[in-house]
């Protein structure tokens, strides 16, 4: 049974909404908020929905939605759930500020579409066909002045001007691209399965790196004394040899001397897979996660659908079963990218990795302690959590890599000794018990020297810095938890979402470093997630969706921007209440709504999502 949280916050998924018609459990909605720091922001009001038969997604012969005065029935409740409406799946600035792009599910299919909400007023409109070329898309890196951004959109890299708004299309194939970055130099780098890339403005993309899970040809073989003996008693088998070893030698140092060619690619031998890669700003050094091959993961479960277009029995694949096997062990290497050269990066300098922390229940069962180093895993993503857990500093120098025990006991962040190849430890949470799957974010300052991080070392997630040999430094404190940070450009202080009023109350707060002051700059009294405009101008704030206090009335989204508002009560009174919800005022319109009275006086509360560990 896994420990219980300690920070306890549940983390959401950007789909607000669960599918089911529970009493709270609406699509959350979006408010724009100037940005000024330090300063508290009052809570914008939603902008206006279109006309009722512009929503998004409806159209004739779709699930009938109730009357506005009809009771919810069973029957209702256990339909299909686009009579609630289509949730706010995902949503993403425009490269200006001036509006919110936002995807929604048609009603009745599971085709996404991409609406836009201009920040400044007017009515939601669809995105047309024609005009998504010029989209931008999710998760965008910016360079250090913020003056440009490029993102990943349909499997290919795009480069957007964030003064004149010119969009560059910098692959166009039917490979995957992924992962770009800024280089050191203004270019950008990116990832094709196993190859990195730089695009620069004046020679256009180059292959930097190539990773390849074979043995190396050029390779000694091992010892062997009847080839050895071969080679020394027949001259013509000697001398073909060194005529191919020549060859070899040859094509090698033409290939380093023309800055036209390839570079070398890099092998890792025929026993590993590789599993990740991340390559240095100045396209230098990359880390290279593998784990090895053809070891058993585990069976996976297999579960039968009954109810197929085929009209047989179909079986669909689960994930692995519990119990069966550990998860895979990684490796850590580190690769030279200019001449192609590995070296193992070896996990004896963690702190306990040494160490069995389940000793004494082994002993308790007759078995033996482990001996040697616990099996380690470099979080990725999926299960590890979200994001990359590899971090460069913007000049390539520093970075840092998060790591964790398959016994999910321990976690270490390390920087990496480039030079030597050596991890340097930085940090250890350890936990007799279970170590969080979240609060574990980190990163570089932008002075490329200071590192920091997440931890739930005191009880509660709190943000700490270090630079060099330092200690960590703890700069926020207290009996609530700090989570999702952002770095200012200048980095001067963070971004983040804290809860210090109550448990449940989440706003969007900003740390000053120099001070350690931390100050609220909303007061929306449940902030799930915000995120910066390109500019930093402007942050959106995804909060839950209000419910009405009269007769529990509920109005239908998207008409629910349109015949709700928000009534501005007083923060502060609301938290005394014990209220964490905007209250509303509801208003009869022609849009579908349904109002039902309650068969108890509690009010409702939005269901929690579960923490995964």
């Amino acid at each position: 049974m896994a420990a219980a949280p300690r920070s306890g916050k549940p983390r959401p998924a950007m789909t607000f909404h669960s599918g089911l018609p529970e009493p709270g459990c609406y699509p959350a909605r979006l408010r724009i908020l100037p940005y000024v720091r330090h300063e508290p922001t009052a809570a914008a009001r939603p902008a206006p929905a279109p006309a009722a038969d512009a929503a998004p997604g409806r159209r004739p012969g779709t699930t009938p939605t109730p009357a506005a005065d009809a009771a919810l029935t069973i029957e209702q409740a256990m339909a299909d759930p686009d009579w609630i409406g289509p949730p706010v799946e995902r949503a993403l600035w425009s490269w200006d500020g001036r509006e919110a792009q936002l995807q929604l599910r048609r009603v009745g299919a599971s085709i996404r579409d991409t609406w836009r909400q201009p920040v400044g007023g007017g009515a939601l409109q669809r995105v047309a066909d024609a005009e998504r070329a010029g989209l931008d898309a999710a998760n965008p890196v910016y360079d250090a002045q913020r003056r440009r951004m490029a993102f990943v959109r349909n499997g290919d890299v795009f480069l957007r001007d964030l003064a004149s708004g010119a969009l560059v299309q910098l692959t166009r194939s039917s490979a995957t691209e992924s992962q770009p970055a800024f280089a050191a130099d203004g270019g950008v780098t990116l990832r094709a399965g196993n190859d990195w890339f730089k695009w620069n403005a004046s020679g256009g993309a180059a292959q930097v790196a190539t990773l390849k899970a074979e043995k190396d040809p050029a390779a000694p073989p091992k010892p062997d004394a009847l080839r050895e003996q071969q080679l020394r008693t027949i001259d013509s088998l000697r001398h073909d040899k060194e005529r191919r070893d020549a060859q070899r030698a040859q094509e090698e140092a033409w290939r380093k001397a023309d800055p036209t060619r390839a570079p070398a690619p890099a092998f890792l031998g025929d026993e590993v897979e590789i599993v990740d890669s991340s390559l240095s700003p100045d396209a230098h050094h990359l880390l290279v996660v593998t784990k090895k091959k053809g070891a058993d993961a585990g069976r996976e479960g297999k579960m039968p659908t009954y109810v197929t277009e085929s009209g047989y029995e179909e079986f669909e694949e689960t994930r692995t079963r519990v119990g069966h096997n550990d998860p895979l062990p990684h490796a850590l290497w580190l690769v030279d990218a200019r001449d192609g050269s590995v070296r193992e990066l070896r996990f004896d300098a963690l702190p306990g990795i040494g160490t069995d922390p389940l000793a004494a229940l082994r002993r308790a069962a007759g078995k033996d302690a482990l001996k040697g180093n616990r099996a380690v895993q470099v979080t990725t993503s999926g299960d590890n959590g979200d994001g990359p857990r590899i971090q460069w500093s913007a000049d390539g120098r520093q970075v840092a890599v998060m790591l964790r025990a398959v016994d999910n006991k321990d976690r270490w962040i390390a920087s990496v000794d480039l030079d030597n190849a050596r991890l340097q430890p930085r940090h250890r949470l350890t936990d007799p018990a279970w170590i969080n799957w979240n609060f574990n974010e980190f990163g570089w300052l932008p002075d490329n020297r200071t590192l920091w991080l997440l931890s739930e070392e005191s009880g509660y997630s709190h943000l700490f810095t270090q630079a060099g040999n330092e200690r960590p430094r703890q700069r926020t404190s207290g009996a609530w938890e700090a989570s999702s940070p952002v770095a200012n450009a200048d980095g001067s202080g963070f971004l983040l979402l804290c809860n210090r009023q109550r448990p449940g109350d989440y706003e969007v707060c900003a740390l000053d470093l120099t001070s350690g002051q931390v100050k609220e700059i909303t007061a929306l009294d449940g902030v799930e997630d915000f995120s910066l405009s390109p500019t930093a101008a402007r942050c959106w704030c995804a909060i839950p969706a209000a419910t009405c206090r009269r007769s529990w009335r509920w109005c239908h989204p998207p008409a629910a921007m349109r015949a709700c508002s928000p009534t501005p009560a007083t923060p502060r009174s609301r938290r005394a209440s014990g209220s964490s919800r905007s209250t509303c005022r509801c208003r009869r319109s022609t849009a579908p709504a349904w109002s039902g009275a309650s068969s108890t006086d509690r009010r409702p509360t939005r269901r929690a999502a579960s923490t995964r560990w």
